[in-house]
């Protein structure tokens, strides 16, 4: 679940294109949505840049490094890998292969 609905993120941009000011933009915020919190400063300026690219502040992809996939390929790198040395720890297999050491265990 996103912590900012699609309808507050809108709301905080346009209030930021008419005001410029981000301290006034959070204050603003409070006040029309009834809430304690507000979005950071990155998280504005992050959705007014989005909303002049895209059109949208709507996230795309989570943040975050990519999940690495489970393939035949590095399935079998890993059983060569173990079978070679059986004694070395889950973690030098996964430094060893580039791999991370969840795909490992």
């Amino acid at each position: 679940m996103e912590r900012w609905t699609v309808r507050e993120r809108i709301c905080t941009v346009e209030n930021f294109i008419r005001i410029g000011s981000v301290t006034e933009t959070k204050r603003l915020f409070r006040r029309q949505m009834n809430r304690h919190d507000a979005p950071s400063h990155v998280a504005i300026h992050r959705w007014v840049r989005q909303w002049r690219e895209e059109g949208s502040t709507k996230n795309i992809s989570p943040p975050g490094r990519a999940l690495s996939v489970r393939t035949a390929e590095n399935v079998a790198r890993l059983q060569e890998s173990v079978q070679w040395n059986p004694r070395r720890s889950a973690n030098k297999h996964a430094v060893a292969l580039q791999m991370s050491d969840r795909s490992v265990r």
